[in-house]
């Protein structure tokens, strides 16, 4: 495979910005920076309790409002992306001790849609 010429004009590295960008650019496309999540996060150790056991820090309630019931495997597997995206929204892992998970179902004959309840202790 031929090696890619380094020394060429400006107007050769605008026509190929595939070839001659930066190792953090792709496709000639500056990356986006990233901001700061301005909620805070429970980082930091788990609090023990005199039990040892790690104390929960933040409990996370998902109430489903549905036409129809789904039984309660099917209603959990079903959050898995969404309690995803909380965890990573809070700042710490979906599987985290401090992490409690809880999950409710409504049937209703209006919209349907979820409700994302977290509460901090």
């Amino acid at each position: 495979m031929k090696e890619i010429p380094k020394n060429v004009s400006e107007s050769v590295r605008r026509l190929n910005p595939h070839l001659y960008t930066e190792l953090s650019e792709v496709g000639g496309v500056q990356p986006k920076k990233r901001k700061q999540n301005p909620l805070a996060s429970l980082e930091g150790r788990a609090r023990r309790s005199k039990t040892g056991v790690c104390k929960v820090e933040c409990i996370v309630t998902f109430v489903n409002h549905r036409s129809r019931l789904l039984d309660d495997d099917n209603l959990i597997s079903g959050f898995k992306v969404l309690r995803d995206v909380v965890a990573r929204s809070i700042g710490i892992d979906d599987g985290d001790s401090r992490l409690l998970w809880q999950y409710h179902q409504l049937e209703t004959k209006g919209a349907e849609g979820t409700l994302v309840i977290i509460e901090r202790l």
